[in-house]
Parts: structure tokens; C-alpha cells; sequence
């Protein structure tokens, strides 16, 4: 019983996960992937190893969501400044505006994700 506990459990996550992806998406245009990958490169630069590194998503949906934020002209793709074989990227000045945005306005969250951020 317990294993099917813990799946019940880990449905009802992945369900809360989703309904605040649809508010960041409701509310700032941006899907969860994509707020995460802003949050890596608030602090300078990253590389697209990086960032899947830092967010825990593969190599190819990394990409995709790279090539998502780009569109949206929230960060800047340019070649590294040792290796210029290594593409960086680097928050564009929407970008700033709405990383600061998802920091400081409030975000409603599902009830089972609240006490993650207490």
C-alpha cells in the first residue's frame, strides 16, 4: 500500500505543479522552463550546459526552451568570451523587467506547494 501512497501522492504534486505553471503563464507569459531558465542567468551569464545543469532539464528540451525565451526577446545569445565556440547568454532588458517582476509580485500557490516556501 505504501508504494501506491507515494504515487498518489507525487499525482497530486505533479498536478499542483502544473496549476502554477498556468499561472505563471496567465500571469507573466512565461511557462515554468522558462522562469526557471531566467533564474539562472539573473546573476550574468550562462552557458545552454549551465543552464540545463542548473534547471535539470536535458540537453534538447533545454534548447527548446532557449530558443522559447529568445523569441520572447527576453535574453541575448552571444559567443563566450574564452571560447568563442560556447554560446552564452545573457538577460535582455525585458528580461531584467520580468525576472524583477516574478520576484517581487506575489504568486499565488497551490495549497500542497505552500509549505515549500515558508
Amino acid at each position: 500500500m505504501e508504494k501506491i501512497k507515494s504515487v498518489c501522492v507525487m499525482r497530486d504534486l505533479v498536478k499542483a505543479v502544473a496549476q502554477l505553471q498556468d499561472t505563471l503563464q496567465e500571469r507573466f507569459g512565461l511557462s515554468l522552463n522558462e522562469a526557471m531558465t531566467l533564474c539562472c542567468i539573473c546573476d550574468g551569464t550562462a552557458s545552454a550546459g549551465e543552464i540545463s545543469e542548473n534547471t535539470g532539464l536535458t540537453a534538447p528540451n533545454t534548447s527548446k526552451v532557449i530558443r522559447a525565451v529568445e523569441e520572447k526577446n527576453l535574453i541575448v545569445r552571444q559567443y563566450g568570451s574564452k571560447d568563442r565556440r560556447r554560446m552564452e547568454f545573457t538577460l535582455s532588458e525585458e528580461g531584467h523587467r520580468r525576472l524583477l517582476r516574478l520576484k517581487t509580485e506575489e504568486i499565488p500557490l497551490p495549497d500542497l506547494l505552500k509549505p515549500l516556501f515558508d
